[in-house]
């Protein structure tokens, strides 16, 4: 409540999870290990568990403005699936060959998922879903900070933008190929479309001020694995293993 200087444990129990959101009225949703989701309706409310009716590692959630969520997983590179949640936990839910691993909607009716290997995208809240041609590495996080303006990262070290919408994707940074690792990329958080911060593993850290034109690498941060990155009121926090966080000031 102070700009990361204190903070109190919240704990949700001893499953693993990956995914957390919380929409613009202040509702958070976090997903994990066996299905596990959790909702919290306030700060002042605790956060309420739901299994969803699948036993599936949960990777990643995000919801629309309206309320509509979408959330993405899979096992071992593969059994990937991805549930569309709407209402009083209403839901719906498809699988695919290849896991995934990141959402993003970029508007309230068009959401974009990705994986190892594979991006997806679907114009009606993720009712229906079709596959980009796109490959070659495992993707790990995508970003919108306009409806129009996207960046995927993967664990790779591949960089991709979108200025269309999803329709179509330039690589900015071409990684190696899937199942090896360059510049192993963990999580992407764009400011706006121009200023954006890049973590990964073994404290990677970069910054762009121009869509991703020219990037800068941040040095200074100990060896240890990045896995998410968010700017709020020009406030950055960087989450890692072993239970680090950093702050920065947007700018540096």
């Amino acid at each position: 409540m102070d700009g990361g200087i204190t903070w109190v444990a919240d704990s949700l129990g001893d499953k693993s999870m990956f995914g957390l959101d919380f929409s613009n009225d202040g509702v958070g949703y976090a997903v994990g290990v066996d299905g596990y989701f959790y909702r919290k309706l306030s700060p002042q409310e605790d956060w309420t568990f739901h299994r969803l009716h699948r036993w599936d590692i949960l990777r990643d959630v995000d919801y629309n403005e309206e309320g509509v969520g979408v959330v993405v997983g899979g096992i071992a590179f593969q059994q990937g699936a991805f549930m569309r949640v709407e209402g009083a936990w209403s839901m719906e839910r498809d699988t695919f060959e290849k896991e995934l691993a990141a959402v993003c909607f970029s508007d309230n009716e068009r959401v974009h998922a990705a994986g190892y290997g594979i991006m997806l995208q679907s114009n009606d809240t993720g009712k229906t879903w079709t596959q980009l041609n796109i490959d070659g590495d495992f993707f790990r996080a995508i970003d919108f900070p306009s409806s129009n303006v996207g960046y995927v990262v993967g664990s790779g070290g591949t960089i991709m933008k979108t200025t269309n919408g999803g329709d179509d994707w330039k690589k900015i940074r071409k990684g190696e190929k899937v199942g090896v690792k360059d510049i192993p990329f963990r999580d992407v958080h764009f400011v706006d479309e121009n200023i954006g911060y890049i973590v990964g593993e073994g404290g990677v850290f970069w910054r762009t001020l121009n869509g991703g034109d020219d990037w800068q690498e941040v040095k200074g941060f100990p060896d240890v694995d990045l896995l998410g990155v968010h700017v709020v009121d020009g406030l950055g926090y960087i989450v890692g293993e072993k239970g680090r966080i950093f702050r920065f000031e947007e700018g540096l």
